[in-house]
């Protein structure tokens, strides 16, 4: 089911499928909630399954304040706070991953079990947040086509890009669908975003990590130190993957997921 919140200033959009346990998968930069449909065509038949467009993306407005990864994961939050859901389980994709972490931050208490699904605690380094900031400065000069058309193909692995070149167009298609200014957004939250190194420590419930061993985006042996960090963590391994496991090794990441849902861990 197709829903809307009201949240400050903007009206955005989510979908709530099925019943039972809470599963929120959050995407990340460049995408919208499609990106988890087979995601949310299998998990739904057990469980109920909440999918938001982040601010800017699919069917969500962009508000008229600086974009922060705190505000949305206060996003984040107040669409489960609406459905009454309580002790959810929060999957983030590489900036969803981040807003996931922010929101442990505020309400460590609230998610059973999170998940970063190519993604990472660290803040970004001066040369990562001059490479933002050289994008944000291209996309306001000469709009985003030609940034989308770098970025997105690199997400992906070299074979699969080759092979599987529908799929990379699709998601082209859909982050030209954007405008300009929710990519520099997103790009100035994510140069903005706090260390969460400390966020993973502390937290005491299991943690799951999804890690492409041809991740481009998000460094490999970066997202390896991280897992040392939380009390339990599940750990998974992609070979031949990029950044976008969802799409590039669908069932095998889909049955990740379903078992991290199931682990039973005494906390």
């Amino acid at each position: 089911m197709n829903k809307s919140i009201s949240f400050l200033d903007i009206t955005s959009a989510y979908s709530d499928e099925g019943e039972g346990q809470a599963i929120a998968l959050i995407h990340g930069f460049c995408e919208d909630s499609s990106v988890w449909d087979d995601f949310k065509k299998d998990l739904s038949k057990n469980f109920r399954v909440i999918i938001p467009d982040l601010p800017g993306y699919g069917n969500s407005a962009l508000p008229k304040q600086p974009l922060t990864i705190e505000w949305m994961a206060d996003f984040i939050y107040a669409i489960l706070q609406n459905e009454n859901i309580s002790n959810p389980i929060i999957i983030g994709h590489s900036m969803g991953g981040y807003i996931t972490l922010a929101l442990v931050e505020k309400h460590p208490d609230f998610p059973q079990k999170i998940g970063l699904f190519h993604s990472h605690a660290f803040a970004d380094d001066e040369e990562k947040k001059k490479f933002r900031q050289k994008g944000i400065e291209f996309v306001q000069k000469n709009g985003a086509r030609d940034f989308v058309n770098e970025l997105v193909p690199n997400l992906f692995a070299e074979k699969f890009r080759a092979e599987h070149k529908a799929t990379v167009e699709l998601q082209k298609m859909n982050a030209l669908a954007y405008p300009a200014e929710t990519i520099t957004s997103g790009l100035k939250a994510m140069i903005l975003r706090s260390d969460k190194t400390h966020v993973l420590k502390a937290y005491r419930k299991p943690v799951l990590f999804i890690l492409g061993k041809e991740d481009k985006a998000i460094p490999y042996g970066k997202s390896l130190e991280q897992c040392q960090y939380p009390a339990i963590s599940s750990v998974h391994f992609l070979e031949n993957v990029g950044h976008m496991g969802m799409l590039e090794e669908p069932e095998k990441t889909l049955g990740i997921v379903q078992e991290f849902i199931n682990l039973n861990v005494d906390v």
